[in-house]
């Protein structure tokens, strides 16, 4: 399963990729690989992102998860693959370098 992950830009900037898609087999194994690659959702709790603009990242419900690679309703299918910080990565066909995909981690099942 997948879920993909929008990053607002508090205070007019974003910070990595735009848009992380990372697979699971479950909602918490998302949330905790989200977490592993600095992805948060309590920025402007913990002082690290502005009110006016709100968390830099929004927490999906889990009713986000989808069988498929989705971005704003549309199916991701095409994929190359990238070593990016020692892992292997995914950027979508047109090579759009804000656009990442995490992959399951092997270790799960």
């Amino acid at each position: 399963m997948f879920i993909t992950f929008i990053q607002n830009n508090p205070g007019g900037k974003f910070i990595g990729p735009t848009t992380v898609v990372i697979e699971g087999n479950s909602y918490a194994d998302i949330l905790d690989s989200a977490e592993d690659y600095g992805i948060y959702f309590d920025g402007v709790e913990e002082g690290t992102d502005c009110k006016c603009c709100g968390d830099r990242w929004n927490c999906p419900s889990e009713s986000k998860m989808n069988k498929n690679i989705m971005f704003y309703g549309k199916e991701i299918d095409m994929l190359k693959s990238y070593i990016i910080f020692g892992k292997n990565l995914f950027l979508n066909s047109e090579g759009n370098r804000d656009f990442i995909i995490i992959p399951k981690n092997k270790n799960e099942k």
